[in-house]
């Protein structure tokens, strides 16, 4: 009996995932390297989400702006459940 195909599709994404962040360490240019701990540091503290929003609010008329706060609830939601709120 094999896995349901919620779990296959999953474990595809995650094989996936790891093959192609393998191929990317072992090909990037120095100078990316020294570019994606930046980048992920912007990520982890939503400087990088709150900008998309506000790029989404200000160019993408009324759907732009409704993503821009469905996103950012998305973001406030996060922080609460991971910080144990």
């Amino acid at each position: 009996m094999g896995y349901p195909p919620a779990r296959n599709l999953l474990a595809g994404i995650r094989a996936t995932d790891r093959s192609l962040t393998k191929r990317l360490a072992a090909s990037a240019s120095p100078r990316l390297h020294r570019a994606l701990p930046e980048v992920e540091e912007t990520a982890e503290g939503t400087k990088l989400w709150c900008g998309s929003a506000a790029v989404m609010a200000w160019l993408g008329g009324w759907r732009g702006r409704k993503a821009a706060a469905a996103g950012l609830a998305a973001v406030a939601v996060a922080q609460l459940v991971s910080n144990g709120v």
